[in-house]
């Protein structure tokens, strides 16, 4: 799955150029605005992966296409599990990512915290730029019992705690006081740097940071504020190819 606004025209010529250039190699993977030919993504193939993956994605396509983005945040939540502190998510959604990392990780049956927050009604006005309210709100606040669905979808996980309401406002009322992971994606610059400013200093060292929108075009205003909030501390974050932007604490 590609995101673009181009006609049915263009998608369809760059299907066949892209089929074009797949009888080339052996193997071709194209999902979530990556290319890439004759990679093993041996990840893939393992069988916890597997079931994790196929549990929090289903037959959802658009899900799917985001498995290596997934591959990403299971690679993080294993290495993060290691140290002491709770998970933390701002910007949930349907929970497709934490809900892959507590079937990945059996986040279940961890003497930690899942901590899952989220307006689950589209982007807050007040910190959101007009140009972000029109990119995003449409996506995110037409689902009345988004809520309520994902309350539902953790409801097996005692040690998953969902947190509606504006951020960072909801942080401030509630929140962990050591932090080993922080997933950030919340398509909006001021809630996302002003969550990263009342965490970072929770956040363990060696603790990782994982930014979804870091390194997408459509969010370079996201990537400049983050850029420069951790170029303050001294801190580069690694880019990576599916979008997404990784830091470690020191």
């Amino acid at each position: 799955m590609f995101y673009s606004g181009r006609t049915e025209g263009d998608k369809n010529e760059f299907q066949r150029a892209l089929t074009s250039l797949s009888s080339w190699f052996n193997f071709t993977y194209a999902n979530d605005n990556l290319i890439v030919f004759d990679r093993s993504l041996s990840f893939a193939e393992d069988p916890r992966f597997q079931s994790a993956f196929d549990k929090a994605a289903g037959n959802n396509g658009q899900a799917r296409s985001l498995m290596w983005r997934l591959h990403i945040a299971g690679w993080v939540g294993k290495q993060a599990q290691r140290l002491s502190g709770d998970f933390v998510e701002c910007g949930v959604f349907h929970g497709l990512t934490s809900y892959f990392l507590c079937e990945y990780l059996q986040f279940g049956k961890q003497d930690r915290t899942f901590w899952l927050y989220d307006s689950f009604k589209g982007l807050d006005p007040e910190t959101a730029t007009d140009a972000e309210l029109s990119s995003w709100d449409g996506t995110y606040s037409t689902i009345p019992t988004l809520a309520d669905d994902v309350r539902k979808r953790f409801s097996q996980f005692d040690n998953v705690r969902v947190m509606p309401g504006w951020l960072p406002g909801t942080l401030h009322e509630a929140s962990p006081t050591e932090i080993a992971f922080l997933h950030l994606d919340l398509n909006t610059v001021q809630a996302e740097i002003q969550s990263l400013e009342c965490l970072y200093d929770r956040i363990a060292p060696g603790g990782y940071i994982l930014l979804d929108d870091y390194g997408w075009a459509f969010n370079a205003p996201q990537m400049q504020a983050e850029r420069a909030f951790f170029q303050q501390r001294k801190i580069t974050v690694l880019e990576l190819p599916t979008g997404q932007g990784l830091v470690m604490k020191p």
